[in-house]
């Protein structure tokens, strides 16, 4: 998703680029974000959405990399943006430190996206972020991006969800997989998620088999 918001004015202003004090940011923050506007009284918006087809090509970094920077073009040509008007670059990713060996993925697809302009002066480049929430990274990948506006520090963030694990080891996938668990009392101790889920289901017909009907 490319998100952005057109804000009337900025938390940072000024030479210094000095912020808000952070107690005017807090209260400022809390109230539009229980109104649902943005500060200022503007909205977010979805400006374009893209994806790519699921794949049972390797799994590997490069096709990672290709993946997401297909998605990031088609996100910008759609948006009718300069891409040097992005300003975030936010992945919701789990396994990549493992299956690919390559943590700070959104720096990495940022750089083989083209993300990283020359033309922004001393210190070129954009604000990236890598998100793991397990199987909601990519949700909370965008609510990143709605706090990075919300906030008033960019008009313009890209938000990416990218997950490969075709081609890798299947013992090696399912063990990454169980350390989005309790390790030390789940997954350590040989539990995987269909194991969990196996365990959840088991406990919810136990608690709730009389109200359980046989269409059920």
């Amino acid at each position: 998703f490319l998100v952005q918001i057109m804000l009337p004015w900025k938390l940072i202003s000024g030479p210094a680029r000095q912020v808000q004090s952070m107690q005017t940011l807090a209260r400022s923050y809390s109230q539009s974000a229980s109104s649902g506007t943005m500060l200022g009284g503007e909205k977010a918006f979805i400006r374009a959405a893209s994806m790519v087809p699921v794949t049972r090509e390797p799994g590997s970094l490069e096709q990672v990399a290709n993946m997401s920077s297909q998605v990031i073009q088609d996100l910008i040509a759609k948006s009718g943006i300069d891409v040097e008007d992005v300003g975030m670059l936010i992945v919701g990713n789990m396994l990549s430190p493992i299956l690919q060996h390559q943590s700070q993925l959104a720096s990495y697809i940022g750089s083989k996206s083209n993300l990283v302009h020359d033309n922004r002066g001393e210190g070129t480049g954009i604000d990236t972020l890598t998100l793991d929430a397990a199987c909601g990274s990519g949700g909370q990948a965008l609510r990143a991006g709605l706090m990075s506006l919300l906030s008033g520090f960019h008009d313009n963030v890209i938000v990416l969800g990218v997950e490969s694990m075709i081609d890798s080891d299947k013992e090696l996938v399912t063990k990454s997989l169980a350390q989005a668990s309790d390790w030390d009392e789940e997954g350590g101790k040989g539990a995987t998620f269909v194991s969990l889920n196996d365990l959840m289901m088991t406990k919810y017909i136990e608690t709730y088999k009389n109200s359980i009907s046989e269409e059920d």
